[in-house]
């Protein structure tokens, strides 16, 4: 039998797993839109989702200047 801690711990292992899976996912997508040269739409509507989940804020200032 498992003690506590061994069970959190692997909880969190498992945790880790997911979200190392899902990043990675997130990363092949975008890599497959600028590939493919898809319309910018399409990378628009990827980053909408990472800024909704909450992976990216974008900057107050987008156009480059100080």
């Amino acid at each position: 039998m498992k003690t506590k801690e061994e069970c959190e711990l692997e909880e969190m292992l498992v945790g880790a797993r997911h979200r190392e899976e899902d990043l990675i996912s997130r990363i092949m997508e975008i890599c497959s839109i600028i590939y493919m040269e898809c319309p910018l739409e399409y990378q628009d509507a990827w980053l909408d989702r990472q800024v909704n989940d909450g992976l990216y804020t974008p900057s107050g200032d987008v156009d480059g200047s100080e």
